[in-house]
């Protein structure tokens, strides 16, 4: 394991920050990646040894300059916060990065982070009240505050004075989770805090990728799906002229047309009296017409597949591996062969969309990505990432 420079724990920086809550969907929250995001409160304590400790400073002015100077001043500064990530975004967004500048010096403790390796990342994104409990820390939280977090009201629309009490006791509380975890690496050694230390320092570099983000053309992804979108259509005509007009995105009816079963089919047909005459309009612009009506009709197909090609396919249904074996072990000019060929181009290209263009559009901010990057969500303690999920990029030209 590469040594982490343990630190003295002298001078300690814990804090909380509260946001509007401006992102549109699908971001819906106080991402610091949305410009029109801004801090309305925030709340520290700032501890050095040999002093007393100091009461928890809540501020409504917005200048956390003068907290970032302290942490960038300081010799080793340890930042506590629960899920900091999200707090050191906002410090880096207003703060660091507009001098490319992060403090070297500035060592960053998420309780967060903790509690999910110690419990053995059996917890994902333990929250405050979670790791309290776990802690044996009184705790209430205030939940008209947080549920009105959840519903996308940001601190902006909350009254100072609650909000300001709700801050404090967060990062009182922190602070309380703080020594326990600390105590309890002096307990088990230098092996286990060093082996903490190194998990949570990748927070800091997480936090500037996301913030600085990766460029995106996005007008030339929207056309590039206008262009798919028109290859599925055309597509999809194909199948119809040659199969007949059945649903060609439902699994169920696939399987039928292949195998063989009962499917439901709307269609529309004309309207009849009870004498059986067709029901013909009185009067308006359609007076004459015969009149439709769309009826749902039971079905049932003769399979696709004979029974010889039947006995090679183990599974009888219509998934992917299933259309892609059938399409290999048939000729390239029987039916079968284009009907898979056809659907597998449908599926593939309905897939490069759905995963590899609108994800990353609808998450795009100014023309740039800003992936979240998650820390406290896999059973293996493995990074991974959302918003988009930049992990799951296909290797293939998709």
């Amino acid at each position: 394991m590469h040594l982490v420079f343990i630190p003295k724990f002298d001078d300690i920086i814990v804090f909380d920050i509260e946001t509007t809550i401006r992102a549109e969907k699908p971001h819906f929250g106080g991402t610091p990646n949305c410009p029109d995001n801004e801090v309305v409160a925030y709340g520290y304590m700032h501890l050095k040894k040999g002093h007393k400790t100091p009461p928890v400073t809540t501020d409504f002015s917005k200048n956390m300059g003068l907290m970032f100077q302290d942490i960038r001043d300081g010799d080793e500064v340890v930042v506590v916060g629960h899920n900091i990530a999200f707090d050191l975004g906002y410090l880096f967004r207003d703060y660091g990065l507009e001098n490319r500048f992060v403090p070297k010096n500035m060592v960053v403790w998420d309780t967060m982070k903790f509690h999910y390796m110690d419990t053995g990342r059996k917890v994902a994104y333990p929250s405050l009240e979670v790791t309290a409990e776990a802690n044996e820390i009184d705790f209430e939280k205030d939940t008209e505050v947080s549920e009105r977090f959840k519903l996308g009201i940001g601190a902006d629309k909350i009254d100072r004075d609650i909000l300001a009490k709700y801050l404090a006791q967060d990062v009182l509380v922190t602070y309380r989770i703080f020594n326990k975890q600390i105590k309890k690496c002096l307990e088990q050694g230098g092996a286990y805090i060093n082996y903490m230390l190194e998990m949570m320092q990748g927070i800091r570099a997480t936090t500037c990728m996301s913030l600085h983000g990766m460029p995106f053309d996005t007008v030339s992804a929207k056309a590039e799906v206008g262009t798919l979108e028109m290859k599925i259509d055309t597509t999809l005509q194909k199948l119809k002229h040659k199969y007949g007009d059945y649903n060609y995105n439902s699994p169920a009816q696939v399987k039928a047309l292949l195998w063989g079963g009962d499917i439901k089919q709307e269609c529309i047909e004309d309207k009849l009296d009870e004498d059986g005459k067709v029901v013909r309009y009185k009067s308006g612009k359609r007076k004459g017409r015969i009149v439709k009506r769309k009826v749902t009709r039971a079905l049932t197909l003769e399979p696709m597949v004979n029974k010889s090609i039947a006995r090679k396919i183990p599974s009888k249904d219509a998934a992917a591996p299933t259309l892609e074996r059938l399409r290999k072990i048939t000729d390239i000019n029987t039916s079968i062969h284009n009907f898979c060929k056809l659907l597998l181009r449908v599926r593939k290209t309905t897939k490069a969309i759905n995963t590899y263009y609108k994800p990353y559009i609808e998450y795009a901010i100014d023309d740039k990505i800003h992936p979240s990057y998650n820390h406290c969500s896999t059973g293996t303690g493995r990074l991974s990432s959302s918003k988009p999920n930049m992990q799951n990029i296909s290797n293939k030209g998709e």
